[in-house]
């Protein structure tokens, strides 16, 4: 799609039926420059290493931390960190960095699968999803002491 938009200028000319002609400009909905919040990070883990892994889906402008309420006497870090980016393709909703997994969301943000980052279903769908056996404390049926 972003081929396709980058070839026709981002601009197209629509004909009505009245043959009154109407220009537009196209552009791909969300992919702007957004504030995505990341959660879940240990505070040793930079702002260099986020702006890295961010940069494979934009042009990463800002990162600062988010601070509780202005209730406190002093900025307190709530671990939450925004990243302003310019997108130039969707970020999903977990990625890891530096072998941390990280939560990142934003509006417009497509639903993506917890498991396997794929937008066609969600984590209780997903063909990748691995089964946890179930452990009991009786070698016997789950319900054996009822």
């Amino acid at each position: 799609m972003v081929d396709i938009i980058s070839r026709i200028t981002g601009m197209a000319s629509y004909a009505h039926v009245n043959r009154e002609i109407s220009h537009g400009s196209i552009v791909l909905a969300g992919l702007e420059t957004l504030r995505v919040r990341t959660a879940s990070l240990p505070p040793a883990l930079t702002n260099g290493m986020i702006r890295l892994t961010v940069s494979k889906y934009g042009v990463v402008q800002e990162i600062r931390n988010e601070t509780c309420s202005q209730l406190y006497r002093y900025q307190v870090s709530n671990r939450i960190r925004i990243v302003t980016v310019h997108l130039t393709k969707y970020v999903p909703s977990h990625i890891y960095i530096a072998g941390q997994r990280a939560r990142f969301s934003y509006i417009g943000q497509p639903a993506t699968c917890y498991s396997c980052n794929a937008t066609d279903h969600l984590l209780q769908h997903c063909h990748r999803q691995r089964l946890k056996p179930m452990i009991h404390s009786s070698p016997t049926a789950p319900y054996s002491h009822i």
